[in-house]
């Protein structure tokens, strides 16, 4: 019964390992996704009102179309008064899966931490902690390390790795690029902004990471000074 009980509580440290990785990246993809202020904060130091030819108000009508259509179930596409080829609408097709992979990816990780959390409250299972490390310390040390690659290699041309992300999740060559004159949508959408939007994920990932680590240490440390009083006091009533 114990050799089970173990083999249970490790598949369970793993389980919410990997559902800590997953929540903490689609928390930081999330950011520039629902934080709208986040466009509207960078309307005019992009100068997207003088590159577009459109006012502010119409850029913000169109932008928040744009992202109701690819954060909300069904509907039509559309972007305010801006004029958009069948192409283009093709194209924000495609991102509004991906945008609702990661809302699932997010609601399913969450729900799967919050589960295995409170069962491990409860003592129904006990979850592992390696060298008295939280599994969420791995979990962030993980996620961390691959984050700081990626922008390692990122920084260096985010041009070409920005095409390389749309060669691995826009396979459908048709509506890979926008054409200026037809699809208006792209002239408030200026590379500048995903580089940006980049960044922010980035420093999601840094902070949330940072935090667990940090408070990890913390826990880790409060709980082998716990362990050592209590094994002094154990030498002292023997």
């Amino acid at each position: 019964m114990d050799k089970k009980r173990k083999i249970l509580d490790v598949i369970f440290t793993v389980i919410l390992g990997i559902s800590i990785f997953f929540l903490i990246t689609s928390v930081s993809i999330g950011l520039p996704i629902y934080c709208r202020f986040f466009y509207y904060a960078q309307i005019d130091d992009l100068n997207i009102v003088e590159t577009s030819g459109y006012s502010r108000e119409q850029i913000k009508e169109a932008y928040a179309d744009m992202m109701n259509y690819l954060t909300q179930a069904g509907g039509e596409f559309s972007s305010g008064d801006l004029p958009n080829s069948a192409d283009a609408i093709a194209h924000f097709k495609d991102v509004k899966v991906l945008f609702t992979a990661n809302l699932v990816i997010l609601i399913v990780s969450a729900v799967t931490t919050l589960i295995i959390s409170i069962l491990d409250k409860k003592k129904v299972i006990s979850i592992i902690k390696p060298k008295g490390f939280y599994v969420g310390f791995y979990s962030s040390i993980t996620l961390l390390a691959t984050a700081i690659i990626l922008v390692s290699v990122i920084s260096t041309n985010f041009y070409s790795a920005f095409l390389v992300f749309h060669d691995i999740f826009f396979p459908n060559k048709k509506n890979y690029f926008f054409e200026r004159d037809y699809d208006h949508i792209i002239r408030i959408l200026p590379l500048n902004y995903f580089m940006n939007c980049a960044i922010l994920i980035g420093a999601g990932i840094i902070v949330i990471c940072g935090t667990i680590i940090t408070l990890s240490a913390i826990n880790r440390k409060k709980a082998l000074k716990a362990q050592k009083n209590k094994d002094e006091l154990t030498v002292v009533e023997l």
